[in-house]
């Protein structure tokens, strides 16, 4: 069953748009009637973040809690094991702590839609992303193993293979439709993104 009471998540306040989601902030807040209905936030948290929100206002704090360390764990015990494999070794580190935050939000996916009764966009929240940032990997691993065939280095072919997959994923984000105008808008500077990328976005 949805909360009631004080710390529900309830209808948007006035002025706000549609698919604006609740903070931490709104924690507390009781308005009578409806629930938050659709996904992605706006803003620029990562969804992880707005979902351990989310479930703050709705007095699910420990819920949050419960989900994080969940996922630590995660991360140790496969941290600890894939460090142990000589040609994983210091890469399992990494591999842990994505799996971490993974798990952490799978987690937080569920309990929102369990406490509010959210429907959640999973396409544009979590297949669109996706797909930009494998794009990036993939080009990045790329041009530096290409890099390497001529430059005798680490420093400089690692160095333009993260600059170009920056780039690379801003592109993927427009040309995915993950990020909408409002979103860019609230970035520093946003109103002048907006003149450079606003025709790729809607």
């Amino acid at each position: 069953t949805r909360p009631s009471g004080t710390g529900s998540c309830s209808t948007p306040r006035t002025g706000s748009t549609p698919s604006a989601w609740p903070s931490s902030s709104d924690a507390g807040r009781t308005t009578p009637g409806g629930s938050w209905r659709t996904w992605p936030p706006t803003g620029s948290a990562s969804p992880e973040k707005r979902a351990t929100g989310v479930l703050r206002g709705a007095g699910k704090q420990a819920m949050a809690v419960r989900n994080v360390m969940v996922g630590i764990a995660g991360e140790i015990v496969i941290t600890w094991f894939l460090t142990g494999i000589p040609s994983v070794n210091i890469q399992g580190a990494a591999i842990g702590t994505v799996v971490a935050f993974a798990v952490a939000a799978t987690l937080n996916y569920f309990a929102v839609r369990k406490y509010t009764g959210a429907e959640i966009g999973v396409v544009k929240t979590f297949g669109r992303p996706f797909i930009a940032a494998a794009f990036m990997g993939l080009a990045s691993k790329g041009i530096y193993e290409l890099l390497r065939l001529w430059i005798d280095s680490n420093t400089i072919p690692a160095l333009v293979a993260v600059l170009v997959g920056v780039l690379l994923y801003g592109v993927m984000i427009l040309l995915t439709k993950t990020i909408s105008k409002e979103e860019v808008g609230k970035l520093p500077k946003g109103d002048k993104l907006l003149k450079v990328v606003g025709r790729f976005i809607r």
